[in-house]
């Protein structure tokens, strides 16, 4: 009964929203009547996904598994709204920013046992570049999150937060902020040579005291890209690129018959150094391809450092005509381990992805993406190695991902997404399932 309802929601939705938001409405026009124009912006995005196996269930399981365990396939919706008021100013010729702030709220409409029904969270953001001259320009930018999560629990279910596998799944959902720091650099050495430079830091606290302990995060890390183009048609680069994570976990260990908890460090530093290069065949067909060597090493005594190559990619573009561009691509890398408890995955990924502009306002996307993720418990502190929850990550899971999705900019103030998805697991790590989801999400400028 749920899919009849919210396709006559969205319909109701998207009729009223064209008979509002007119094309010859200018977008300027409200802002000008409450005294705010020019330099100030604001929107007002909603958007709408529906899934139907909220659970990752398994295809097989029968009627009576389901009855006896309580555990089926389930339906759930998922609605939001986000306004967004900015402003973008000039200090001088040379000194530019942008201000801007955020509620966010989700709803579900059928949430999971032990998860609330809704969410509130409030984003700012800070931006600032400095362009002193035509070689160089600095940037700075702050995004500011604050989760007010356990101040909206609507649902009795929600009182009992039963625990999970994944640890970091439930506790991100308790009252917290999430703050990062992107600091900036671009550099022309020549006219043929430039460098860019980006570090950040992200920090993530908890008002609990005992979640905080297990879930408070540090992350800092920058990456410096060298290019040099020797034609039109080719250049070439090498990056370096540094990333430390500072976490901790608790883990329930067995001992003589007994189950305890012990500390368990998880911090991480990375270190990766490779080579990039584009190269345009013609005004149609262009490749890309880059290859990076990393350094680990790891905080836990119990895991030795080692080094790989981390980060590999190979892709192709093609203009099949005007309005019609297809890309095909491969990457490989490693995922480090610091999300308890699942190991350290090798992955592999091949993707396409074709775009076409019907008109100039409607235009379409249909990608495909088949990844395999290889589980190694080697890179798995000694001492969660004996935890019942991480004994089954070691093995493989692959995912096949399909996504048809159409763009239609009504006007210069409102544009409509919509997007079908289509996800199928198989893995000896986790459920193998499928889950069919629809994202509609519609965007309109004051």
């Amino acid at each position: 009964m749920k899919k009849p309802i919210i396709s006559a929601a969205l319909a109701v939705f998207l009729a009223t929203s064209f008979a509002v938001f007119g094309e010859d409405n200018n977008p300027d026009s409200i802002l000008r009547d409450i005294g705010l124009s020019d330099a100030w912006r604001l929107s007002l995005t909603v958007f709408a996904e529906f899934g139907d196996n909220r659970d990752s269930v398994p295809d097989h399981y029968s009627a009576d598994v389901e009855e006896r365990y309580r555990y089926k396939k389930e339906d759930d919706i998922k609605y939001g709204i986000q306004p967004t008021l900015s402003y973008s100013g000039r200090l001088s010729d040379a000194h530019s920013y942008k201000l801007g702030y955020s509620p966010i709220y989700h709803y579900w409409t059928n949430p999971r046992v032990g998860k609330d029904r809704s969410e509130f969270s409030h984003l700012a953001f800070a931006e600032f570049k400095w362009t002193p001259d035509s070689r160089n320009q600095f940037r700075l930018r702050d995004n500011f999150k604050y989760i007010l999560n356990d101040r909206w629990t609507l649902d009795d279910d929600a009182v009992d937060r039963t625990p999970v596998t994944d640890k970091k799944h439930v506790e991100h959902e308790q009252e917290h902020y999430d703050n990062t720091v992107h600091a900036g650099w671009k550099h022309q050495l020549s006219s043929r040579v430039n460098f860019d430079l980006d570090a950040f830091w992200n920090i993530i606290r908890y008002n609990d005291d005992e979640i905080a302990e297990n879930s408070d995060e540090d992350k800092i890390g920058g990456t410096l890209r060298i290019n040099r183009a020797t034609s039109a048609q080719f250049q070439y680069g090498i990056f370096f690129r540094f990333l430390s994570w500072d976490d901790q976990d608790t883990v329930w260990t067995s001992q003589d018959g007994r189950y305890v908890t012990e500390k368990v460090e998880r911090g991480i530093q990375t270190y990766t150094i490779g080579l990039g290069t584009t190269y345009r065949w013609d005004e149609r067909l262009s490749f890309n391809a880059s290859y990076g060597w990393e350094w680990v090493d790891y905080e836990s005594d119990s895991i030795d450092d080692r080094d790989f190559p981390g980060d590999i990619n190979l892709s192709a573009t093609y203009a099949l005509a005007l309005r019609t561009r297809g890309t095909l691509g491969f990457r490989y890398y490693v995922s480090e381990a610091w999300i308890y408890p699942y190991a350290s995955q090798n992955l592999f990924s091949f993707y396409a992805t074709l775009q076409h502009a019907f008109t100039h306002r409607l235009s379409g996307t249909v990608r495909a993406e088949y990844k395999v993720g290889e589980y190694d418990l080697k890179y798995v502190p000694e001492q969660a190695k004996n935890e019942t929850f991480i004994k089954k990550h070691d093995g493989e899971k692959n995912d096949l991902y399909l996504e048809l999705a159409l763009n239609y900019r009504y006007s210069q103030a409102f544009n409509v997404n919509v997007a079908y998805g289509y996800d199928d697991v198989d893995s000896d790590i986790s459920n193998s399932y499928h889950e069919n989801t629809v994202r509609v999400r519609a965007t309109y400028y004051f």
